[in-house]
């Protein structure tokens, strides 16, 4: 009887703490310069939620990107950066992103 009771107490853990967890991803990124950062990538999901933040860990950037039928892309410029190091975020519900590319103009 107890070692039941432990059994659907680990169950009830498993639902509601791990299977969350890997409901979602994200693809990470740092990249460092100055002027327009521009982000272009294809991705598999509802959404992607594109995030910018400079090295203090501010926001610079952040916008979601919807997809047709599954398929999206991102096309994101961000002009006027100062020179730093920049973390960018991709995430999404069980997304897959392809063709990343990034970079300073």
């Amino acid at each position: 009887m107890k070692s039941r009771v432990l059994a659907m107490l680990f169950l009830c853990f498993a639902l509601f703490v791990v299977v969350p967890i890997s409901a979602s991803a994200a693809t990470s990124v740092q990249v460092t310069g100055q002027g327009q950062l521009a982000i272009t990538a294809n991705f598999t999901a509802p959404y992607a939620e594109v995030y910018v933040s400079n090295q203090n860990g501010q926001a610079v950037y952040n916008k979601i990107f919807t997809s047709v039928g599954g398929n999206g892309t991102i096309n994101a410029s961000i002009p006027n950066l100062p020179y730093g190091t920049y973390k960018i975020i991709i995430g999404g519900q069980a997304i897959s992103v392809s063709n990343l590319q990034y970079g300073f103009q």
